[in-house]
């Protein structure tokens, strides 16, 4: 840049910086005294320049000047509180950096730059205040990001964790994904996983921002989507039994005369047969219903735990030629704190489970031992195992099938059942899969005591 043209930039610079500036040469005479100078003391810069400093208060004052000025001569900066005269006669509390002019290895000069103390404190309070906002921000669960002219100004943790974009690459930024989308829900991929978040805006015509609030929904979108695949499983699971009731209904209806007694009786039994499904279906609903209300009616108190695994064995293994179900017990088991009906429930579920996922049949083994405190019963099988997460299978609504016409059946629900009512009889529910095939489902139950 040409001399000539510097002179009047750097001119306009410094009557534009907030702070006052003042410069001397190697004389110690004043060759620089900005506007915010002359504000600050009172003494404009044709009453200045080319003489000494006016507004060092005392001898004192000069002799700490010279100190802080060897010092700085010497190399780096300075920054000290001190007093300075007012034209007014009035003593100023000051904050002055000190900074020394060089031409190459000499010093020609001393650059000091003062601000009213209490200007000062002001600040410190503000910056004060704005890394305690920055705090709160990023101890925010929820993300929380401002947009200004369709730069990110503000991106706390939150919001970094939740998207998978740094704040250091995000800030002075256009936003790294459509923020506007997200009021509908957003699927982002993160490093580690993909979620799903829904963001919240807020104009602020004032100052032309748009604030953002950013929450992840990523459990709430499962369930959203596990509900959508229930109401279809459940029209499925319900439409395919009516759909024999309804023709054999029919049928008998407009062939009765025709039809042999053999064929009547089959045609009674299948319909009494998908009847029981319908209503064995619907009853699983609402109990599930009640459960997820937190309606449970469990009732604790001591109950002897062998006579309900030998019952509901033989149950279920009347019920199926395929599969043995028999129950393996010690010749003695304690008291538990449990509820008959609920135990009832939770073993049908289990053994139901068992048989079902067991499709080429097998060994169904209940079992059942005191541990300490507690009884810990285990349900065995030799079928296809544990497909997926453990901890979404025990959601509300979700199976390991994730289509409508599912293998197995069912509307995935019985194990959400399972998991509440051993948790209401304070128990916890496990599974693991088999090294030699099959899964094992179990639950402890306290000791009655």
């Amino acid at each position: 840049m040409h001399g000539d043209r510097r002179e009047p930039i750097l001119s306009r610079v410094l009557r534009s910086v907030p702070d006052a500036v003042m410069a001397v040469d190697a004389e110690d005479r004043v060759i620089v005294w900005n506007r915010a100078a002359e504000a600050l003391f009172g003494w404009s810069a044709d009453e200045v320049l080319g003489g000494p400093l006016p507004n060092i208060p005392d001898e004192e004052a000069w002799a700490a000047r010279s100190r802080w000025i060897a010092q700085v001569s010497a190399g780096g900066r300075l920054e000290t509180r001190a007093q300075r005269h007012h034209k007014d006669g009035q003593l100023l509390d000051v904050v002055i950096r000190y900074e020394a002019l060089r031409a190459g290895d000499d010093v020609v000069g001393i650059v000091t730059t003062c601000r009213h103390a209490t200007t000062e404190v002001r600040l410190e309070q503000v910056d004060s205040e704005r890394q305690q906002v920055e705090a709160m921000l990023d101890a925010m669960h929820d993300g929380f990001a401002v947009v200004r002219d369709g730069v990110v100004v503000t991106w706390n943790r939150a919001a970094a964790e939740l998207t998978g974009h740094r704040t250091e690459d995000v800030v002075g930024r256009p936003p790294p994904l459509p923020l506007e989308s997200g009021a509908v829900g957003l699927e982002v991929s993160a490093p580690d996983h993909t979620h799903w978040i829904q963001t919240v805006s807020t104009s602020l015509p004032a100052t032309g921002e748009v604030i953002y609030l950013i929450r992840d929904i990523t459990e709430q979108h499962k369930l959203d989507v596990a509900k959508d695949l229930f109401f279809a499983a459940t029209s499925h699971e319900l439409k395919t039994p009516l759909t024999v009731v309804k023709g054999l209904a029919a049928t008998m209806h407009q062939h009765w005369q025709k039809m042999t007694d053999e064929h009547r009786a089959e045609a009674i039994e299948t319909i009494l047969r998908r009847v029981d499904q319908l209503d064995m279906l619907i009853d699983r609903i609402l109990v599930g219903s009640r459960v997820s209300a937190g309606v449970l009616d469990v009732q604790v108190g001591p109950t002897e735990l062998a006579p309900v695994i030998v019952e509901m064995a033989r149950s279920f293994d009347a019920v199926s030629s395929r599969h043995e179900v028999r129950a393996e017990l010690p010749d003695h088991l304690p008291l538990v704190a449990g509820d008959r009906q609920a135990l009832d429930t939770v073993l049908g579920h289990l053994l139901e489970n068992a048989v079902k996922y067991s499709p080429d049949g097998g060994a169904v083994v209940v079992t059942a031992r005191a541990a300490g405190d507690a009884v810990e019963v285990d349900v065995l099988d030799e079928g296809i195992g544990i497909e997926g997460d453990l901890e979404q299978l025990l959601l509300p609504f979700v199976q390991g099938e994730r289509r409508v016409a599912r293998r197995f059946g069912g509307v995935g629900i019985g194990l959400f059942i399972v998991r509440q009512l051993v948790e209401a009889l304070d128990g916890t529910l496990t599974a693991t899969n088999r090294a030699e095939g099959g899964a094992r489902v179990g639950f402890t139950l306290p000791v009655w005591r």
